[in-house]
């Protein structure tokens, strides 16, 4: 005969609380991702710049990660200008093998 067991009031009351704390954590996520309101989307300031800046090639000078500046003479130089692709361009769609690739193989083995 199966008898009832009950928790000790330490683990039951050590359970409640984490439930409790994990339960006040989703929703006061749930309410600074979603409901608040204090920072409307709509109140964003509004862009007053150009949309556009016009600079010639030799002035552009692009940064990288590390901090270093990289000219636009490098696109400039024989290596550069030289690339090329390999293979055919555009890639064409090949013919396939099977009209239906889902149908089992004994029907298609006989059109071979």
């Amino acid at each position: 005969m199966l008898v009832a067991k009950s928790l000790p009031i330490g683990k039951t009351l050590t359970m409640l609380g984490v439930v409790i704390v994990a339960l006040g954590t989703i929703l006061y996520l749930v309410y600074t991702n979603f409901i608040s309101t204090s920072a409307p989307v709509s109140d964003a300031p509004e862009a007053t710049g150009p949309s556009t800046i016009e600079i010639s090639a030799a002035e552009a000078k692009f940064k990288l990660p590390s901090g270093q500046v990289l000219d636009a003479k490098f696109f400039d130089l024989p290596a550069v200008t030289e690339l090329f692709n390999f293979g055919d361009l555009p890639v064409m769609a090949t013919p396939v093998k099977r009209d239906n690739p889902f149908a089992p193989l004994s029907s298609t083995s006989s059109r071979r």
